[in-house]
């Protein structure tokens, strides 16, 4: 079984490349640096194909809207100006790499729980449920690419809030957006630390991997709102509906849930307000609120 807190490691015809943060891996993927049949790794030894990597076919998708890869490219750039981190596929120069930021840590550790998720254990003999659950994940992700992209609008960071706005990417930590109409709203990845998002319409929106760490949410409406791998530390979902919310993998340690709906929610896999790793098979794990 793979250990929390490892980078990522790239390998191409044969030559691997790393460790790379999640972050950088996501971007590349995006960018199109790394494609499907390139494989990844946590250790260095045990390798899988990228496309088995947590929404590799959204990021894909993501990456071919021309202001999200012009925003990322120009972030790649920096990070190898200031860090000498380069993409898979690229010269490394002289490392000039400063101490990762614990922000960095904590989304590397979010991604690799989503990775054990999704692998299960490492035992050989259990390979078959691994690659069936996979191709079935591919299969509809593909799905929701497919049938969905005419739907979304274009990532746009200066755009007022609004239902279906795309804010992929942005950074709006701090913001108030109370009350606000966000119902459908694409915020993967977004920066929301500290925002203030009292009695907000969240209906439905993605916010997937967004940090939403000391956020305040208290009487917003996020019912089947999509928050896979969030970090929420600290932040207030003190009397929100969260009706068929999915939480999975989710950072939630010292998170506030008093008055919270909570039917059909979902926190599989999710580090609770309590410190505990929710584990549907012990119902008692996974109480947000106790």
């Amino acid at each position: 079984q793979m250990t929390i807190g490892h980078l990522w490691y790239v390998r191409r015809n044969g030559a691997s490349r790393g460790p790379f943060s999640s972050s950088m891996i996501e971007k590349n993927i995006a960018l199109g640096r790394i494609v499907a049949g390139d494989e990844i790794s946590v250790d260095g030894t045990d390798w899988q194909p990228a496309a088995s990597y947590p929404d590799f076919a959204i990021l894909q998708q993501s990456g071919r809207q021309p202001a999200t890869a012009r925003r990322l490219d120009e972030r790649a750039a920096e990070r190898r100006r200031t860090e000498g981190a380069p993409a898979a596929g690229e010269p490394r120069g002289r490392d000039r790499r400063r101490p990762e930021e614990p922000q960095a840590v904590e989304r590397r550790q979010r991604a690799v729980r989503v990775w054990q998720g999704l692998r299960g254990a490492h035992d050989k003999g259990r390979s078959a449920p691994f690659i069936l659950g996979a191709a079935l994940l591919g299969s509809i992700l593909l799905a929701a690419v497919v049938i969905s992209p005419a739907r979304r609008t274009p990532v746009d960071c200066d755009a007022r809030p609004g239902p279906g706005v795309n804010w992929e990417f942005c950074n709006k930590a701090a913001t108030d957006l109370r009350g606000a109409s966000l119902r459908g709203a694409v915020l993967r990845n977004a920066r929301l630390a500290g925002a203030d998002l009292t009695g907000a319409d969240l209906r439905e929106a993605d916010l997937a991997y967004a940090d939403l760490r000391g956020a305040v949410l208290r009487d917003a409406d996020l019912s089947r709102a999509r928050l896979v791998g969030i970090a929420a530390r600290a932040a207030s979902f003190e009397g929100a509906r969260l009706i068929d919310a999915d939480f999975e993998f989710a950072d939630l340690f010292a998170a506030a849930f008093e008055g919270a709906v909570l039917t059909g929610t979902r926190f599989d896999q999710a580090g609770m307000p309590d410190g505990i790793t929710c584990n549907p098979a012990r119902p008692r794990s996974c109480e947000a609120s106790r």
